[in-house]
């Protein structure tokens, strides 16, 4: 009897608990492409911790404590958004954000660098070891090559 007491309290005040919070959800969509669903974006309420991404048809759902906020939405290439709103404990507010790639964000230019040594070049070109030290000796560009 006690046991079920127990389980009863608990399970009533996680009801209790999540009064306090209201549901935040809307769709982000990507104007570059005609609104279709933006997945994968960043939402995050700020100066908190609490945040999610979007799904793959670009929904997103946060459960907020009541009051007064600002939510961000980012996306990698794409300028950051926040909208303020306003929020009561166990309201649903809907905020639909379209994110768009203005203002020339972009990322760095990537550069790849590759290099070789003598030794790795050789046994490439060659094929196979033979008389190594005879070839790091010579210049790199043998033009004929005995070989034992």
């Amino acid at each position: 009897m006690k046991k079920i007491l127990f389980i009863t309290f608990l399970a009533l005040s996680q009801f209790v608990i999540a009064q306090d919070k209201g549901t935040l959800k809307g769709l982000l969509t990507d104007k570059e492409t005609n609104n279709e669903p933006l997945p994968f974006a960043n939402v995050q309420i700020k100066g908190t911790s609490i945040g999610t991404t979007t799904d793959f048809d670009g929904n997103y759902i946060l459960n907020v404590e009541e009051g007064n906020h600002i939510v961000v939405f980012s996306f990698l290439g794409y300028k950051s958004i926040e909208k303020a709103f306003s929020i009561k404990a166990g309201q649903t507010v809907t905020l639909n954000q379209i994110m768009s790639a203005e203002e020339g964000v972009a990322l760095d230019a990537v550069v790849i660098k590759a290099s070789t040594s003598k030794e790795t070049a050789i046994r490439t070109y060659y094929g196979k070891q033979r008389k190594l030290s005879y070839l790091l000796r010579q210049p790199l560009e043998l033009t004929r090559i005995s070989y034992k």
